[in-house]
């Protein structure tokens, strides 16, 4: 089933691809000699720049759909609708209220479904990796992990860094 927006979006690509033949037919006309000096190429300049906005618009509204649609939030469904049912005005809204809150909310309340979480395995091999790297500059694993037990470092992760170090 067509809405009425896609509709729309034929409409102009319609009369896009009519003006835009313009400059064409301009450019006929004046080397066969039927050039007066009119207004075509600047009507065609016209809709030309309108016909960039209007992908622009499209290519904007595909994109706040997508990021919908793979966000992970309370009234995804809805939001969808309302991007879906008014189109660019739906998208423009939908960025300054989700998308770009949650890119100045650093709080995660709403993570992107294609990323993975961050398991305990990822941060302890992330700390090894960081005593390693401060092992080779020539400090002492021991004052290393003292200094990240001060910092929150369990007892646990502690032992288990040392065993894989050390391995």
């Amino acid at each position: 089933m067509i809405s009425k927006m896609d509709k729309n979006y034929a409409t102009l690509l319609l009369a896009f691809l009519v003006f835009a033949s313009l400059p064409v037919a301009n450019a006929y006309s004046y080397s066969y000699g039927y050039y007066d000096g009119g207004s075509g190429s600047g009507i065609a300049a016209f809709f030309i720049i309108f016909f960039i906005v209007i992908i622009s618009a499209i290519i904007f509204t595909l994109w706040m759909l997508i990021d919908c649609i793979r966000r992970e939030f309370k009234d995804r469904v809805l939001w969808i609708l309302i991007i879906l049912l008014v189109g660019l005005i739906g998208s423009i809204i939908y960025y300054f209220m989700i998308k770009r809150k949650n890119v100045h909310d650093n709080a995660g309340d709403m993570p992107i479904r294609t990323q993975r979480q961050v398991t305990k395995e990822d941060k302890v091999q992330f700390i090894v990796d960081y005593v390693k790297n401060k092992m080779a500059s020539g400090e002492d694993m021991d004052v290393v992990l003292d200094d990240l037990s001060k910092k929150g470092l369990s007892a646990e992760d502690k032992q288990l860094i040392i065993k894989r170090i050390v391995t």
